[in-house]
């Protein structure tokens, strides 16, 4: 499977950004010859540059590919370097899977790596937002495509162990030799739940939800359920309440909520919160200066209750647990706490 080229998992894609890299040695380039250490794909990235300026842009025209592997996929990276440099970069599937952003987000992935071969390098080229590891795999690949064509001799060594960080794939063990002296692993309660640690998922927007895709907004959650995540807060992700719809959201049961919350309960997540908020709604001025609450009469207001009460008993009968309200920033609740936007005398 062919395609020309491009964060994913927010505990786990930066561990293994540099776990799954390694210990690499880079043979030629330096004018002496000596072997240089490189133990990340940015430090790969600034050697290869520093070769590409100290050969002068002179390079072995050729086909060069380089194989990658992610916690998703298994990509052959291939590119076409003329004699003045990388003229196209395109990728193989070898092996791929249902959380796989190579195959789920082609067109993206393909216009990061038209990007990088129009760059002639991956030096300043913005990476696939939310792709953490797709954007790495390839700007590794591409930069060991381009050593080989400079006559770079790569050469890879495994990892120390002490250098793994032990909750790169499970957050239930750790290395701290006294748990009673870490407060981040020590247990805590919220009403009848016992949690763990203190490590939880706090509610910011996924775009899976904004795309509809069912399976990439229940994945991105169950994958830090399944990793030792035991407090999961879902975002604003549907459009609950009329006066503060979004046009890029749809009504709640386009959605499979209470799949999301099953499959998260099933891979060990012990509670699952949904968070409201109203910024960018309709509800008064964006200024923070501005009195405006008392422009509705206190029906609306009592509107405005109802609204989030039935939202409440809406995600109750979803499955969720808790249900926060964001009162910070630009939103309604702020509005009613805030002296200088709150001019209500009821």
């Amino acid at each position: 499977m062919g395609h020309n080229i491009s964060r994913r998992n927010f505990l786990k894609g930066i561990a293994a950004g540099a776990v799954g890299i390694g210990a690499m040695s880079l043979t030629g380039c330096a004018a002496s010859g000596t072997q240089t250490t490189v133990g990340t794909t940015e430090a790969l990235e600034t050697k290869v540059q520093e070769a590409i300026v100290a050969s002068k842009n002179m390079f072995t025209a050729g086909t060069y590919s380089s194989t990658q592997k992610t916690e998703f996929a298994t990509v052959k990276i291939i590119c076409e370097v003329a004699a003045d440099g990388l003229k196209k970069v395109g990728y193989e599937l070898v092996e791929t899977s249902a959380s796989d952003y190579f195959a789920t987000r082609e067109a993206d992935v393909t216009d990061y790596c038209n990007r990088v071969a129009e760059a002639g390098s991956t030096v300043g080229v913005d990476g696939v937002s939310g792709s953490t590891l797709s954007t790495s795999a390839i700007k590794k690949g591409v930069n060991e495509c381009l050593a080989q064509a400079l006559g770079i001799e790569l050469t890879v060594a495994a990892p120390a162990a002490d250098t793994i960080n032990p909750q790169y794939t499970d957050y239930t063990t750790n290395s701290v030799g006294d748990l009673s002296k870490s407060a981040l692993f020590s247990e805590w309660k919220i009403g009848n739940t016992t949690f763990s640690h203190r490590m939880v998922k706090s509610a910011a927007f996924q775009l899976a939800f904004m795309k509809g895709n069912r399976d990439e907004y229940i994945n991105y959650y169950k994958r830090m359920a399944e990793g030792g995540v035991e407090l999961i807060w879902i975002e604003d992700f549907a459009n609950f309440w009329e006066m503060t719809a979004s046009p890029f959201k749809q009504v709640p049961d386009a959605y499979d909520a209470v799949g999301l919350v099953k499959e998260l309960k099933a891979a060990g997540a012990k509670m699952i919160g949904c968070q409201f908020d109203t910024m960018g709604a309709a509800i008064g001025p964006l200024t923070f200066t501005e009195p405006f609450i008392g422009n509705y009469t206190t029906d609306e207001v009592k509107g405005f209750q109802k609204a989030i009460i039935d939202m409440g008993k809406k995600l109750k009968e979803y499955g969720f647990d808790a249900y926060e309200l964001n009162f910070a920033a630009n939103n309604l609740g702020q509005s009613f706490f805030s002296r200088a936007r709150n001019n209500r005398t009821d």
